[in-house]
């Protein structure tokens, strides 16, 4: 399938179904999305996937620590859960699916009659853009070479002008070269070198003894095949943000799974509109308005998604001190900025 990205319209490679399945139709996801636009209330998370209680908290605590043999076990016994919060991060994605295109002449030896001008009277295309290629799969980067239409043409070789051959530089058209052996004495310390049978001299290694070397560029043919080379690239930009963290590290968010509430393709997305989540709308409208590709590229599609990552927050009291630890994606990590019970010689009191 072919396209010109000089007209208006929709520029995708893959048929309607795999736009549709791409759609949001699923119930699930649409039942999130509803939840998610709800107006939250007063001291109410926006969206909650995951709800966790003490019990849970300090069993998946009791699992964390005995993958570390210097943490001890007595602050989980002890400690004194004051609040537990259960929220979701949301992790704004966007796509963008980008072709470039650009031109250079092009040489390749030719062997046939000779013709000077163009091979055909049709005229060359001049805009790269109506150049009809093959769409590869969306958001995989790839490159394609070809040649733009009735732009070749015969010419004589430009580097040996029509000789075939140069005149062998290594003999300087000798056909013998000194012997490596002897440096060209003949003597090898106080025999006779066998190399050179005692002649100082051997055949010339890059001719063959022949004096002349055949044209590299036209590959002996004395005559070249210009044409017009167009490079495509595809490439895939990704870009993303997260938001209502806490604070949680946003690097342990993006190795989780979450939940995808939003996702939609087009040839150009729009920014996101949620009533009453300005802050996901502000950042998706940043994302996709500073997007900005060179004057020889051009979009071909674009997605963007939204994935709420469960996350939960629970603050305590231990041995007079407080502070703060989470539980986060649906792997239910674990995320101390430092341990309260750490034991240097790995035998906790």
């Amino acid at each position: 399938m072919s396209y010109d990205l000089t007209q208006k319209g929709k520029c995708l490679s893959t048929p309607n179904s795999a736009h549709y399945e791409e759609s949001q139709t699923a119930y699930q996801r649409a039942s999130l999305a509803a939840l998610f636009n709800s107006t939250p209330s007063s001291g109410r998370p926006l969206l909650t996937l995951v709800s966790m209680k003490d019990e849970e908290l300090r069993r998946t605590c009791y699992n964390y620590i005995e993958e570390e043999c210097c943490f001890g076990s007595r602050f989980v016994e002890e400690m004194i859960l004051t609040e537990i919060w259960n929220d979701c991060a949301f992790l704004y994605t966007l796509e963008s699916f980008t072709e470039k295109r650009e031109s250079c002449l092009s040489t390749k030896p030719y062997n046939g009659p000779i013709e000077f001008g163009p091979e055909d009277d049709s005229e060359p295309v001049s805009n790269l853009w109506s150049v009809p290629v093959i769409v590869p799969n969306a958001f995989s980067n790839s490159s394609k070479v070809t040649e733009i239409p009735h732009s070749g043409y015969i010419k004589q070789c430009n580097k040996c002008f029509g000789r075939l051959f140069w005149t062998c530089f290594n003999c300087d058209d000798r056909g013998k070269e000194n012997c490596s052996r002897c440096q060209g004495y003949g003597f090898d310390s106080d025999y006779s070198c066998y190399s050179c049978d005692r002649t100082g001299k051997v055949v010339c290694s890059m001719c063959g003894g022949t004096k002349k070397i055949k044209c590299e560029t036209c590959n002996g043919y004395g005559k070249l095949r210009f044409y017009t080379k167009l490079t495509v690239k595809w490439k895939s930009h990704k870009r993303d943000h997260i938001l209502n963290a806490s604070r949680l590290p946003t690097d342990l968010l993006r190795q989780v799974s979450g939940k995808e509430i939003f996702k939609e393709r087009d040839e150009t997305v729009q920014p996101l509109n949620f009533p009453n989540n300005t802050a996901l709308n502000e950042v998706s409208a940043r994302l996709i308005t500073t997007f900005s590709l060179p004057t020889d590229s051009r979009i071909v599609t674009q997605r963007h998604s939204v994935i709420a990552i469960p996350y939960t927050r629970a603050t305590y009291i231990w041995r007079r001190k407080k502070g703060e630890f989470y539980v986060y994606g649906f792997q239910k990590q674990i995320y101390f900025k430092e341990y309260p019970q750490q034991c240097c010689c790995c035998i906790c009191c």
